[in-house]
């Protein structure tokens, strides 16, 4: 289990070409032209564990529709899409799978993801 010391604190943060460094253990919140961006949320697990997320959002309050993308792939690439859905009125949640990038526990495929994926969507809801 990875142990994080920083304390989550806000950032302003424009996304450019999609290399930004997220930086472990710290809760990012942005705003762009476009959305609102949650960056090194902290989503738990039924066993404790948890998994690192970015959430992108419109940026008007309220309640909307969500894509939910879970990666083994690195979850910071996904900025330009994410983006491109909140432009357009959705949700767009994008996370790390267990184990990998700053996602918490251990790496075997498919072994987690059913009960992870199932506790994100409740999370979400």
């Amino acid at each position: 289990m990875r142990v994080h010391a920083m304390p989550p604190t806000p950032l302003v943060w424009v996304p450019d070409n999609g290399n930004d460094i997220e930086r472990p253990g710290m809760k990012q919140t942005s705003v762009t032209p476009e959305c609102r961006i949650i960056r090194n949320v902290r989503v738990p697990m039924r066993d404790g564990v948890e998994l690192a997320t970015t959430v992108i959002l419109p940026l008007a309050e309220g309640q909307y529709p969500t894509v939910l993308v879970r990666t083994s792939y690195r979850r910071v690439t996904q900025w330009e899409q994410g983006v491109a859905f909140a432009r357009n009125g959705y949700a767009f949640v994008v996370q790390d799978c267990r184990g990998r990038w700053d996602s918490d526990g251990e790496w075997y495929p498919f072994t987690a993801e059913a009960h992870d994926g199932y506790d994100t969507l409740e999370w979400l809801g």
